[in-house]
């Protein structure tokens, strides 16, 4: 072809709609306004509990701290006002929903509130306030109070250092080690609680140190240890050894049987948690399976795997979701985010349309979940399109493009959520690709070369088991 001298326009020519062009229709906007409003109502429960929580924090920052100052009027009163936050910032997230409370600022509040709590019933009892003085808290959120109490007790123990008052410290020492060996009985798995737990077993040490520091100038004598602790419980009463020994070990500091219960309510949620994880390891895998089969063109097979994949899912749902929401999130959440986008990658195979979230297969979806696997089915559209391109196929280049502008199209109108903030990359890239692979296929017509579109990012068998 001769090489024609050209000129720059005037005015830019106008941007042509993919072929075949976007008209909406392929996400139907009742299901758009469905994906909408769950993720509207998700939105406003978040920005309320953390409006309350901006609240509750520094309020009980400052109960701490005039109770480390003593002032027991003005901490009572800033307590009373955190107590009616507190209430209302439950109240503010559904129950059994999305489990707002367990993360961040609105986690920090309720933490460092229970903590300002236990402090305060610590210096009017002498004790550890129970687990019933915090029935709007769930386990974890009440251990997470009591560990960040126990290192305020070693900070109080140094004021009390230096006035030499090795009794309170004493006291602080009892309590702060009888919890940890209460604590030491959890298994705690990955996660707040088991952060936490490490701060505890330096709070003890503290303590150590100053009533060691102590006994150097002679305010503090320790207790000789009981050799044979059989002793304890067999020695006469009147035994003044033994009544010593007995009373360095102050009884009803802490209510045991709480922690027993909460250690048995915990474990049993520890091993629903393992269940699911490994349940939705088979899950995943046949999903991923089924869009390698599609892949290789067996759509029957990926069918059969996909129905294996929602069956199993189902199933952990009635069984172990259903009841406790905070195991959606990771592995159950991941494994229908897989399912979703093989559904939605055979439906386009089959049917050259994009399912709705509304549509049959799909009703155990989240908005979140939906979207993910809207987002990873453009990745799987890019691989077809590089295969078409390969084979010179401009129109299902075409077609697989405006799917993927079809979803960014949705995504925009929708607005991402921001715990899938990463996956819009994700679906820039794809379309950057496929546009990318429309301009060789137009080089190849325009010049005859031989031109080769892309071709390493067509899929391989170990590509799409990855993916």
């Amino acid at each position: 072809m001769d090489a024609m001298e050209v000129e720059p326009t005037a005015v830019p020519a106008i941007p042509e709609p993919p072929k075949p062009s976007i008209t909406g229709e392929e996400i139907s906007r009742e299901s758009l306004d469905t994906v909408r409003e769950v993720m509207q109502a998700e939105k406003a429960a978040r920005d309320a509990v953390h409006e309350v929580a901006k609240e509750l924090l520094p309020l009980a920052q400052r109960a701490t701290h005039t109770l480390h100052l003593g002032d027991f009027a003005a901490a009572s009163e800033l307590l009373g006002t955190g107590g009616d936050l507190l209430t209302k910032l439950v109240a503010a997230e559904p129950p059994n929903k999305w489990n707002i409370r367990g993360y961040g600022q609105a986690q920090s509040s309720v933490e460092e509130f229970t903590s300002a709590r236990c402090l305060h019933g610590f210096f009017t009892t002498g004790s550890l306030l129970p687990r019933a003085a915090f029935p709007e808290l769930d386990e974890t959120e009440y251990l997470l109070g009591v560990m960040s109490f126990c290192q305020e007790l070693a900070r109080y123990a140094v004021g009390q250092a230096t006035k030499g008052q090795a009794g309170s410290i004493l006291l602080c020492k009892h309590l702060v080690e009888t919890v940890q060996g209460k604590l030491m009985e959890f298994d705690f798995r990955n996660g707040p609680l088991r952060r936490k737990f490490d701060g505890i077993k330096y709070a003890t040490k503290r303590l150590d140190d100053l009533l060691y520091e102590l006994s150097l100038t002679g305010a503090y004598v320790a207790q000789p240890i009981v050799s044979n602790p059989k002793r304890r419980k067999t020695a006469p009463a009147d035994d003044p050894a033994e009544a010593a020994a007995a009373a360095s070990d102050p009884p009803g500091l802490v209510t045991v049987a709480d922690f027993d219960d909460m250690r048995e309510r915990i474990t049993a949620y520890d091993a629903a948690r393992e269940d699911v994880i490994k349940r939705c390891r088979d899950a995943q895998k046949l999903s991923k399976n089924a869009i390698y089969s599609m892949h290789r063109g067996n759509l029957d097979g990926a069918r059969g795997q996909l129905e294996k994949a929602k069956a199993i899912a189902t199933a952990i749902y009635d069984e172990r979701v259903k009841g406790a929401s905070t195991l959606r999130y990771g592995s159950f959440s991941n494994a229908l985010e897989e399912y979703a986008e093989g559904a939605l990658f055979l439906a386009w195979l089959e049917t050259g349309a994009i399912v709705p979230m509304n549509a049959p297969g799909l009703e155990l979806l989240e908005p979140a979940e939906y979207i993910g696997g809207l987002v990873d089915f453009t990745g799987e559209v890019g691989r077809v399109a590089v295969l078409a391109a390969t084979r010179r196929d401009q129109p299902q280049v075409e077609k697989a493009l405006a799917a993927a502008l079809t979803v960014q199209d949705a995504l925009m109108s929708l607005g991402m959520p921001s715990k899938l903030a990463k996956k819009e990359g994700a679906l820039r890239s794809n379309i950057k690709k496929m546009e990318h692979v429309l301009y060789e296929l137009s080089l190849v017509k325009a010049s005859g070369r031989n031109v080769t579109a892309s071709v390493e990012d067509a899929p391989t068998a170990q590509a799409a088991e990855d993916e």
